[in-house]
């Protein structure tokens, strides 16, 4: 992408961003509403606004047609949960609530040598959906049509993975250069301790509803 054409989209951006940041709020308040049933089972809800820098990072890495439509997470929302277990129930309470377009669970476990993913490594993990603008935004969109996006994300993860997630995203993923072989094995360890956190976190909340199960019976 040319330096002028990426000028150009900064300054779309920058002047984009206010209305971004009304549209953040809203769907951060129906997200909370939606899941006040399981406030619980959730320790914290909150939406951001892509940085300009990162939104540009982002263009740069990736080859958009359109990226002020196309970057799907311009508008981001966290939903973090205690347990594995509940990220099933959050995730179909948004899906009911909004209006899906893809919904999957991320995982980017690396091999330290080749750098692919493997079945038996440990890494970043995270529940992403995207959903399109609810309805009612429609004729707020309109005037901006073309140059501004028609989705947002919201990823669901569990305290462990969010632990790991937010200080490796910005050590190893923004970074250009090889992190050192060191390093990579530092992040596997803690990617390793915070899988198996929650594996043994689920493991001792269902001994626990069990046992509240076998109290009622």
């Amino acid at each position: 992408m040319v330096d002028s054409t990426l000028e150009e989209i900064k300054q779309i951006y920058v002047r984009n961003k206010p209305f971004l940041e009304r549209i953040k709020h809203k769907l951060e308040s129906e997200t909370i509403e939606s899941l006040k049933e399981y406030s619980s089972e959730i320790d914290r809800i909150y939406f951001r606004v892509k940085e300009i820098d990162r939104f540009l990072e982002k263009i740069q890495k990736k080859n958009y047609s359109n990226p002020l439509v196309n970057i799907e997470d311009q508008i981001g929302g966290r939903v973090i949960v205690f347990f594995k277990d509940d990220i099933a129930f959050v995730k179909d309470k948004l899906m009911k609530t909004f209006y899906a377009l893809e919904d999957k669970m991320v995982e980017r476990p690396e091999d330290e040598i080749t750098h692919t993913s493997r079945d038996d490594a440990f890494g970043y993990q995270s529940f992403h959906l995207i959903f399109k603008f609810p309805p009612e935004f429609n004729t707020m969109i309109e005037p901006y049509e073309g140059k501004f996006p028609k989705t947002f994300e919201i990823q669901i993860r569990t305290i462990f993975m969010h632990a790991y997630a937010e200080p490796q995203h910005r050590i190893a993923y923004e970074r250009s250069e090889e992190l050192p072989k060191e390093i990579r094995k530092n992040l596997a360890w803690i990617a390793a301790s915070a899988w198996g956190a929650d594996q043994e976190y689920q493991r001792v909340i269902n001994w626990w509803l069990n046992k509240e199960d076998i109290k009622k019976s």
